[in-house]
């Protein structure tokens, strides 16, 4: 994941200001958020459809993301895929940091704002690299978050900058040998879920690269890409 204090962020921070990605995320804690509180109930009680908003990784709204909403939606839920580079996509890691220092981190978690803002309040908020942190960072600043699904990336408890919220489960996907996220990440996640009541699974994938669920970037691991998708698939639907 792209990390702040040289770990998250954006496929890596290298030669970006060393910051947590939560400092960045200042204007959003404490926020009041617009947002549709109701949605339809089942005879069990439980929500028909499942909101989810995936966010994309440093590289962009790449067409990996895309079909893995697309996939989603066959299994009946609602998924969102905002666009915070608003068109700009990226092969290269170097020409995507760039971008991403040239936009800003501070513009690109207001677009993240922006782009949940009309969504209902209970949304499972998912993301990969980049995008895992801001979703953890709307997690913890939005009320009513049903479920975090981190893809390639996780802050730890001292990164998050708020408190979990009582009762969010969440899901972590990475590759096991990944440098930019450990077992100590992972832990933490797990713990501070944990100490609100919900469970966490994390799935550590052997062999596999940063963003192993893109086939159109290095690192790209099909078995692991499709066991993950199916396991999301179950986490979604017993939400």
């Amino acid at each position: 994941m792209e990390r702040c204090r040289g770990r998250f962020i954006t496929g890596r921070m290298a030669g970006s200001p060393a910051q947590p990605l939560l400092c960045a995320l200042a204007e959003l804690s404490g926020t009041i958020y617009g947002g549709k509180a109701g949605q339809a109930q089942r005879a069990d009680g439980r929500d028909q459809v499942t909101e989810v908003v995936l966010f994309h990784s440093v590289y962009g709204l790449r067409p990996a993301v895309l079909s893995g909403a697309d996939r989603l939606r066959g299994c009946g839920h609602t998924v969102h895929t905002p666009d915070l580079y608003e068109g700009a996509v990226f092969g290269d890691l170097a020409e995507a940091r760039a971008y991403r220092d040239f936009v800003g981190l501070e513009t690109l978690l207001g677009r993240a704002r922006v782009a949940v803002g009309e969504l209902p309040l209970a949304l499972v908020y998912g993301g990969f690299s980049m995008g895992a942190a801001i979703a953890q960072a709307l997690v913890v600043s939005r009320p009513g978050a049903r479920a975090a699904l981190l893809v390639s990336g996780a802050l730890s408890a001292g990164e998050l900058g708020g408190s979990w919220p009582h009762g969010v489960p969440a899901q972590i996907h990475y590759a096991a040998d990944d440098p930019l996220i450990g077992e100590q990440e992972v832990a933490s996640v797990r713990d501070v879920v944990a100490a609100s009541g919900a469970s966490c699974a994390a799935f550590g994938y052997a062999g596999a690269g940063h963003l192993f669920a893109d086939d159109g970037l290095p690192g790209f691991d099909g078995d692991s890409a499709g066991q993950m998708w199916r396991r999301i698939e179950v986490f979604l639907a017993d939400l």
